[in-house]
């Protein structure tokens, strides 16, 4: 594990097993010549990839970037990946004193089955989030795309991995922005805080200035537009 310390945050990179994933999609237009040296591939053309996840300790909360690829795989899916299911993210974390309920927080980059297949596991009343203390954050714009994938990422995106934490009233969407550079040397960007217009939950969080609520959920200022624009003059 590599700790670093980034003012008055502690950040650590927790494992969370391995997967093996074909070379040539890896590298794509690297000849295997040069990446095989690296990167050998197994006879299926495989390459070992780790699953490595960044954990933030600071002002009160234990924050976790993405969770790895969880235990609810199948057979067919551990042989095709290849899975190694050790060291996992939870032997990960206790090796830093942690328990799974220390979490509070976890920042999703994106939904694919290696990086957010451990937010949820099964349980007899169903699948559940993994964490118990936790909330959840993805863009709403990739939330959109894994319930509408295009074909070469379809395969990625599981439903069973995210859909629970949105039943469980524990997943929160980050609005999006969008940016146009089809103009030499310009940017255009235009976005939307607050899409839905909802009052931010009150609180008695001390992690940012604000008094009484949480604008980590809702923007304050109810929903707005917001634009820029950007020229690079060299």
């Amino acid at each position: 594990m590599t700790t670093l310390k980034l003012g008055d945050w502690t950040l650590d990179t927790v494992d969370a097993g391995y997967l093996w994933l074909d070379g040539g999609s890896m590298f794509g237009s690297v000849p295997k010549a040069l990446w095989n040296r690296t990167n050998p591939a197994d006879e299926r053309n495989r390459i070992r990839l780790a699953m490595r996840c960044l954990l933030l300790r600071g002002h009160g909360r234990t924050v976790l970037v993405d969770d790895g690829l969880g235990d609810k795989f199948s057979d067919k899916l551990k042989d095709i990946y290849r899975v190694e299911p050790e060291p996992s993210l939870e032997h990960s974390l206790a090796a830093l004193g942690l328990a799974p309920g220390d979490i509070t927080d976890v920042v999703l980059t994106h939904l694919h089955f290696d990086h957010a297949g451990g937010s949820t596991v099964r349980t007899p009343e169903g699948l559940k989030p993994w964490l118990p203390r936790a909330r959840w954050y993805v863009q709403r714009r990739n939330w959109d795309n894994a319930h509408a994938p295009n074909p070469r990422e379809r395969a990625s995106y599981m439903p069973e991995n995210y859909d629970a934490l949105m039943e469980a009233g524990v997943l929160t969407l980050w609005d999006t922005q969008v940016s146009y550079a089809g103009i030499k040397n310009l940017r255009l960007t235009l976005g939307v805080k607050n899409l839905f217009d909802k009052d931010p939950p009150l609180t008695n969080q001390q992690y940012t200035f604000q008094s009484g609520f949480d604008p980590s959920y809702y923007d304050a200022r109810s929903r707005f537009l917001y634009g820029s624009v950007n020229w690079k003059f060299f």
